[in-house]
């Protein structure tokens, strides 16, 4: 695989003094200035895929934030375990009250050293602040059931596997997902091109994936 430019994933203390100073005014941010489009969209993409009614039973929501995609995600899944580094968007998930369970914990980590299997994989909207996914895929991989789903997000670039964007935030190459897939074990099901925020005036463009772990 080629390399991306700059850091593989954006400084740590800088990512969480940006997230605890944003918790508070987080949700009104997204759903009402930025027309944030990500959570209906990647709801469409399973619904489409298994049909509806649908359910699993298992799913983990890596980089959980405030507990919106909990929301979207809670009607269809028995047990619901959230995933967040950030303290103070902890404390507004478990506001909402939607998790079974609620880890401050980085994802990596987490994976690695729980030995629990899912069902069904979130990442919404989280790949923006990882450069390198390589990790992040062989870890969800190692804690899947085979038949598991995993659905997620990416801006989109076509410079490279992931560039460091003027955002702030990282965009990925659709080829780089499909490599990784590959080499994880999953198939793509799915890939849908959309508008996923619109930010300043102007839109967002990505991509939101839908993957099946087949070992």
């Amino acid at each position: 695989m080629s390399k991306g430019r700059y850091n593989k994933k954006a400084p740590k203390q800088y990512v969480q003094n940006l997230f605890d100073d944003y918790a508070m005014r987080f949700d009104h941010h997204l759903t009402e200035i930025l027309d944030y489009k990500v959570l209906e969209i990647l709801r469409k993409l399973l619904q489409t895929q298994l049909g509806s009614p649908f359910s699993v039973d298992t799913v983990i929501d890596l980089g959980c934030g405030t507990g919106l995609s909990g929301q979207a995600f809670r009607p269809i899944c028995r047990r619901l375990v959230g995933i967040d580094l950030f303290p103070q968007m902890i404390k507004k998930a478990q506001e909402k009250g939607v998790d079974d369970t609620i880890e401050n914990i980085e994802i990596n980590k987490y994976l690695e050293q729980n030995s629990e299997k899912y069902d069904l994989f979130i990442a919404a909207d989280v790949f923006v602040y990882i450069g390198d996914l390589s990790q992040l895929f062989s870890r969800v991989a190692g804690a899947s059931r085979l038949g598991e789903i995993f659905l997620f997000s990416i801006e989109l670039t076509l410079d490279g596997d992931y560039v460091l964007q003027q955002s702030g935030r990282y965009a990925h190459s659709n080829s780089y997902i499909w490599q990784l897939a590959m080499l994880n074990k999953f198939k793509i099901l799915n890939i849908e091109n959309a508008v996923l925020r619109t930010e300043k005036a102007k839109d967002v463009e990505g991509q939101s994936f839908i993957l099946r772990y087949v070992g």
